[in-house]
């Protein structure tokens, strides 16, 4: 038992209370645009369209909340750490589009 003290001491949830309320709002702001984007009768590419931009904004969002809870007050959005996440991000996004997803629907059609 002292040891499961000893470990969550080391843990100061109010300094991480900040990142935690900015992660909600930010999944609220992901996720209400996506639903009603997704809800509506739009053309399947304008759909795809907005969850590249939901996901790019979003991941700048999450980059922010990560240095929130990392080094508090220390790391500050620069236009090459935009610049960095902004490329992951496209780039997680290209794999995930043109690799996985065709990857899936094929061996989802093999399976017996």
């Amino acid at each position: 038992m002292k040891k499961l003290q000893a470990f969550f001491s080391h843990f100061q949830f109010r300094s991480l209370l900040k990142a935690l309320v900015a992660t909600l709002i930010l999944s609220f702001l992901y996720n209400i645009p996506y639903l009603m984007a997704g809800s509506a009768a739009i053309d399947p590419r304008l759909f795809y369209g907005i969850q590249v931009v939901l996901s790019l904004l979003s991941s700048i969002g999450f980059y922010k909340i990560c240095t929130l809870a990392w080094t508090p007050d220390k790391e500050k959005l620069t236009a090459g750490a935009i610049g960095r996440v902004l490329m992951l991000q496209g780039v997680l996004i290209l794999l995930v589009s043109a690799v996985l997803m065709p990857l899936s629907t094929v061996f989802a059609s093999n399976v017996p």
